[in-house]
């Protein structure tokens, strides 16, 4: 099956889509788009939106990391967007994810590329999504409780909810760094412990206060999966836990910090994320 192809060029960036199978056969579109984009020293990034394609295949995927390094020689990039879990795996096992850039969407990509502002305090749902998914998978499997999310906030918009115990774990990657916050309340963490340990803890101690550190230190390895397979190159990490009475997370947490309300049938929980994008 043949794939439709088609170039849009704008005044900095220029977007290839393709309806149908990415294959070999797209090669001389793909090396003339390339060419013009290179052409225009204005252009600093190509775009291939790939939502209609399930399939691209190895010499496809050769030409663009041809034409990703012909367009850096000329101060642009080449982005993958809107690709299915598939393709986005396949660039990433070949190990050119840093040349062919995995991106969500046209939005992130021209973000990226330095083409389109980002407005102050909105939330980046592709690095949010993985935390909450991790989340409720983790409380699922260690203590049989179901979470639900909440609306994700910027802290300070909202009154701030104090926690008796906090885990909390530095963030290092390609794209951004900062910190994550796991915060309990005393009731639910202990309930949370006593389901995993099978004990009747009545205070937050020695003995039990860690398993805040493991169940983060999960929540982090499920998120850190998802985003490195999009090119985050999130590196490992050991959380730290914190315990007191109220404890506020705006003195140990980076600005902007986003807040994940996660709510729960034995009480509440929230994941705080305090990053600063490098790229």
């Amino acid at each position: 099956m043949g794939a439709a192809f088609a170039l849009k060029k704008e005044k900095d960036y220029n977007v290839i889509t393709v309806d149908g199978e990415f294959r070999k056969e797209l090669i001389p579109e793909i090396r003339q788009s390339v060419e013009d984009s290179t052409a225009n020293k204005e252009c600093k990034a190509l775009v291939v939106d790939l939502s209609a394609s399930q399939i691209m295949d190895d010499s496809t995927m050769a030409e663009l990391v041809i034409g990703a390094k012909k367009l850096k020689e000329n101060g642009a990039k080449l982005y993958i967007v809107k690709a299915n879990q598939a393709i986005q795996s396949k660039i990433v096992s070949n190990g050119v994810n840093q040349t062919l850039i995995i991106r969500k969407d046209q939005d992130e990509a021209l973000t990226d590329a330095g083409l389109k502002s980002t407005p102050k305090n909105k939330m980046d749902v592709t690095i949010v999504n993985p935390f909450i998914e991790g989340a409720i998978k983790t409380f699922k499997i260690q203590a049989n409780i179901e979470s639900t999310a909440g609306t994700p906030f910027v802290k300070g918009t909202a009154p701030a909810v104090p926690a008796d115990i906090v885990a909390i774990l530095g963030i290092t990657s390609l794209r951004f760094n900062g910190a994550i916050a796991l915060c309990f309340s005393k009731q639910l963490f202990l309930h949370i412990v006593n389901t995993m340990f099978g004990e009747t803890y009545t205070d937050i101690n020695d003995d039990n206060a860690d398993a805040a550190g493991e169940l983060l230190n999960i929540i982090f390895g499920c998120a850190k999966e998802s985003l490195n397979k999009l090119g985050c190159g999130i590196q490992p990490a050991i959380p730290t836990v914190i315990r007191g009475d109220s404890i506020q997370t705006k003195n140990i947490m980076s600005e902007p910090t986003i807040v994940l309300p996660m709510t729960t049938p034995f009480g509440n929980y929230e994941i705080h994320i305090g990053i600063i994008k490098t790229k």
